[in-house]
C-alpha cells in the first residue's frame, strides 16, 4: 500500500496536464499515466483477483481522447463502479480533473482560452499547434473563451487610499457600428498602484455613472471628451484636464479660428511653456516642500492663461480664448493637490495605457466585433492588466478574486 501511495503522490505533480512540455518526456508521461491509473484503481478496488470486498469494482475500459500539454492522446481508460451509489467513472480522468464529456481539464482550457485574449483566433490555432502539437478549430477556441470568460469578474474592490480616478474610452470596429468600450480606473500614491473601477461597452458616461459610487474620490483626470466631466465629476470633486490633450485641443481651436499650422505654432509654443513651467515648478517645490512658492506659481499660471486668452481674443481667435478661459482652473489641479500631499498625474497616460492594451487585441484590419465577443476578450485583457506583474498568469487571471488583487 505504501508503494501505491508513493506512485500516486509522485504522479500527482509530474503528470499534471499543465506540466512543462519536453519532447523526451512524452513517453515518460504515458508511462506515468499508466502507473498512476493502476495505482488509483488498485487503491479503490484492491489488487486484481483479490478476494477482499471493496466499495469499488472494476467495470470496463473505454477509449477516450484527452488534450494535455504533452499533446493529444487516445487511450483506453479503466472505469470503476461505486457499489454504494452505482456511479461509474474513470479514476485517472477524475484525478486529471477532466470532467465527463470533456477532453481537457478546466485549467488547460483556461490556458487555451488565454491565447485568444492575446492574438486573433487564426493565430491562436497556429500557436496551439506549435505549443502542444495538436490542432483545434477556431470555433473550439471560441467556445473555450465563451465558457471561461463570459462571467469573469474583473472590477475590483478599490483601496480606501485611492482618491483619484481616470476615465477614457476608445472605438472598436463592430459588425454593424462602432463599439465604444469605456474604462474608469483609480490610482493611489503612484501610477503603478491602480485598480479597475468600472468597464462597460455600449453605454454613455451618463448611463455608466447611474449606479456607480464615486464618493471616496476627490479628483477626476480626463481629456476633453464631451460629457465626461459632466457625468463623472461630482460637485465636491475637481477635474484635471490632461496637459497633453489640452495642448492638442488648443491647436485644434486655432485651426477652427482659421490659422495655418505655421501661424498657429507660436501660440501653441506659448501655451506649452505656461503648462510645462507649472509642471517643473511643482516638482521642484514638492521636493523642497516650499508650498508658499508653489501657491504663487499656481496664481502666476492662471494669470498667464488669462493673458494668453486675452491676446488670442485680440487677434480674433475667439474659440481659442474661450477654451483657455473655460479650462484655466482645470489645468492647475495637480499643483493644488500636491500642496495637500495627494498624487495626481499630469496626463491621462495610465488610462491611455489601458486603451493601448485594448487596441493591441481588438483593432486589427479585418476585425469586426459583436458586443458579447468583444466583452469576453476585454474581460481577459483587463483582468490580466490590472493584476500585479508577478501574478499575470492564466491561473491568476481566471481564479484570483478582487480582494486578493487588492491585498497584493
Amino acid at each position: 500500500m505504501d508503494e501505491t501511495n508513493e506512485v500516486v503522490n509522485i504522479g500527482r505533480d509530474i503528470i499534471s496536464p499543465l506540466s512543462l512540455v519536453t519532447e523526451e518526456g512524452t513517453n515518460e508521461y504515458l508511462l506515468l499515466l499508466e502507473a498512476k491509473e493502476n495505482a488509483l484503481v488498485d487503491s479503490l478496488c484492491g489488487k486484481r483477483y483479490c478476494r477482499e470486498r471493496h466499495d469499488f469494482v472494476r467495470q470496463k475500459t473505454k477509449k477516450r481522447i484527452i488534450l494535455t500539454r504533452y499533446g493529444r492522446f487516445e487511450r483506453l481508460f479503466v472505469y470503476v463502479k461505486d457499489v454504494k451509489t452505482g456511479e461509474s467513472y474513470s479514476p485517472l480522468l477524475r484525478s486529471l480533473d477532466i470532467e465527463k464529456g470533456q477532453r481537457c481539464s478546466r485549467d488547460f482550457k483556461q490556458v487555451l482560452a488565454r491565447k485568444v485574449s492575446r492574438m486573433p483566433y487564426r493565430k491562436s490555432v497556429e500557436d496551439t499547434r506549435d505549443s502542444f502539437g495538436f490542432s483545434l478549430s477556431r470555433m473550439t477556441l471560441h467556445r473555450y473563451a465563451q465558457d471561461e470568460a463570459s462571467d469573469l469578474p474583473i472590477e475590483q474592490e478599490v483601496p480606501s487610499s485611492h482618491c483619484v480616478i481616470l476615465a477614457d474610452g476608445t472605438k472598436v470596429p463592430g459588425a454593424k457600428r462602432k463599439l465604444e468600450p469605456r474604462v474608469i480606473m483609480s490610482i493611489g500614491g503612484e501610477a503603478s498602484d491602480k485598480a479597475l473601477v468600472r468597464y462597460v461597452t455600449g453605454m454613455s458616461w451618463k448611463e455608466m455613472r447611474k449606479d456607480l459610487d464615486l464618493s471616496q474620490f476627490r479628483v477626476l483626470v480626463g481629456d476633453g471628451e464631451p460629457g465626461l466631466k459632466e457625468a463623472l465629476c461630482d460637485p465636491d470633486m475637481r477635474f484635471h484636464y490632461c496637459h497633453v490633450h489640452a495642448i492638442r485641443d488648443v491647436g485644434l481651436c486655432l485651426w477652427k479660428d482659421g490659422l495655418s499650422h505655421k501661424k498657429a505654432e507660436p501660440f501653441c509654443k506659448q501655451f506649452e511653456r505656461i503648462l510645462y513651467c507649472l509642471q517643473t515648478s511643482t516638482e521642484k517645490h514638492k521636493q523642497d516642500k516650499d508650498w508658499a512658492r508653489l501657491s504663487l506659481r499656481i496664481g502666476k499660471t492662471k494669470t498667464d492663461l488669462r493673458s494668453f486668452a486675452a491676446h488670442a481674443s485680440a487677434q480674433g481667435l475667439h474659440s481659442t480664448a474661450a477654451f483657455v478661459l473655460s479650462h484655466k482652473d482645470d489645468l492647475t489641479t495637480v499643483a493644488e493637490f500636491a500642496i495637500l500631499g495627494i498624487y495626481v498625474p499630469w496626463t491621462t497616460n495610465p488610462i491611455e495605457r489601458v486603451m493601448q492594451e485594448i487596441g493591441i487585441r481588438t483593432k486589427k484590419k479585418g476585425m469586426y466585433w459583436s458586443t458579447p465577443g468583444l466583452d469576453r476578450i476585454l474581460r481577459m485583457v483587463l483582468k490580466r492588466y490590472f493584476l500585479p506583474t508577478n501574478q499575470r498568469t492564466y491561473k491568476d487571471v481566471f481564479t484570483t478574486s478582487t480582494q486578493e488583487v487588492v491585498k497584493s
